[in-house]
């Protein structure tokens, strides 16, 4: 069984596996325009088996530490990269399984989501990461239209902007790590230098302020 002080060792998982990249002088952009100085990528664990079975062990644990399996119907995947884990996680709970994609499908039965959800069905969405967390509000809307009712989302990794974000107080998030955890743990082991560690934590603490610092717009960032 699984322990907290586990959740940390995701850090070293996606370190180990290249899934946190750090680049402060040509910051990524994110599908929301958010330019950052750090990239987490949890799609690069499941081509792991031993790392993602972990991650998986720690899914489960929380879900039945401090969410309680009873209350959940179905596991929902969050299209895409949520989506494997939502399969891993719900085969390991006995519950059935369904995803939600971003959008209706353009050809067959159009639906968005694929699976059953029964009416009043209480669903758990499974994230592999979030930043603002917006989309929630998409996918919550596509289950509810299913049937279903979504009050909660368990991801992998947060990088923890929801408290500027449109979904709180609509959607409870819950986490495994954030994206301090993981920066923290890199600027730890020497994996990022002090500098680098600086500017994520000035990036996380305010990314607003951090954008304009770096020349970019804020304006265009479409989910705050």
């Amino acid at each position: 069984m699984a322990k907290i002080s586990e959740f940390l060792e995701i850090a070293k998982y996606l370190i180990e596996v290249g899934g946190f990249r750090v680049n402060v002088n040509n910051p990524f952009i994110f599908v929301s325009r958010l330019p950052s100085p750090c990239y987490i990528d949890c799609r690069r664990l499941i081509s792991h088996p031993e790392f993602r079975a972990k991650v998986v062990d720690l899914l489960v644990y929380y879900i039945d530490s401090f969410l309680k399996i009873p209350q959940f119907d179905v596991i929902v995947g969050a299209a895409t990269a949520g989506i494997p884990y939502a399969a891993w996680v719900s085969d390991r709970l006995k519950l059935p399984m369904a995803y939600v994609r971003k959008s209706e499908k353009d050809h067959g039965t159009k639906d968005q989501v694929s699976g059953i959800i029964k009416k009043n069905n209480n669903i758990l969405i499974i994230e592999d990461l979030i930043t603002f967390g917006s989309s929630l509000i998409n996918f919550q809307k596509a289950i509810s239209d299913a049937g279903g009712l979504c009050k909660h989302c368990l991801s992998i990794v947060c990088y923890e902007h929801i408290k500027i974000s449109r979904i709180e107080g609509l959607i409870d998030i819950h986490y495994l790590i954030s994206g301090r955890d993981i920066a923290e743990y890199a600027n730890k082991i020497g994996n990022i230098s002090k500098a680098e560690y600086g500017e994520i934590s000035e990036w996380l603490d305010d990314p607003k302020s951090w954008t304009g610092k770096r020349g970019f717009d804020w304006s265009d960032v479409k989910y705050q």
